[in-house]
């Protein structure tokens, strides 16, 4: 709601920090798993769950900036 209202262009800067967020958290996986199975199967994980935010989050930033309260 934040960036809602206090950017020009809400949806994509929530996509931009959305993006930042899940390439810093793709980092963990790599480092901390043993096995590259393991690797592999959090990286997928990692991404539905971004991807999860995206399609749910941003349609609702486009429709709450265009709609005024006069």
């Amino acid at each position: 709601m934040l960036i809602a209202r206090r950017t020009a262009r809400p949806a994509r800067t929530f996509a931009t920090i959305v993006t930042l967020a899940i390439v810093l958290l793709l980092v963990g996986p790599l480092v901390g798993a043993d096995q590259a199975l393991t690797v592999v199967a959090l990286e997928v994980l990692h991404l539905i769950a971004a991807a999860a935010v995206l399609l749910v989050i941003l349609p609702r930033i486009d429709t709450d900036t265009t709609s005024t309260d006069a």
